[in-house]
């Protein structure tokens, strides 16, 4: 699968995509990037990476709460580019 012309992206994309299931499972209908990846003017100083995930409806506050959680752990990583993640 190959999400953007950027690997590091793309391995970090995959990894928030994996996570993002396994955290709503059933609620969870999509995920998409938007802003500079999409449009292919993504820039590595300036630029964020801007992901929509779609649901099938309004998070609980506990599944809010694990989404929150795992963001914590995955913005704290290693990962280039992870402090670059603005999901909404």
């Amino acid at each position: 699968m190959s999400l953007t012309k950027h690997k590091e992206i793309n391995e970090l994309l995959k990894q928030l995509l994996t996570q993002v299931q396994s955290v709503l499972a059933e609620k969870f209908i999509g995920m998409y990037i938007g802003g500079s990846l999409a449009n292919d003017s993504f820039n590595d100083e300036t630029s964020d990476i801007d992901c929509y995930i779609v649901t099938t409806n309004e998070l609980s506050k506990n599944t809010a709460y694990n989404i929150e959680v795992m963001h914590k752990k995955l913005y704290s990583s290693k990962l280039k580019y992870a402090k670059k993640i603005e999901a909404s």
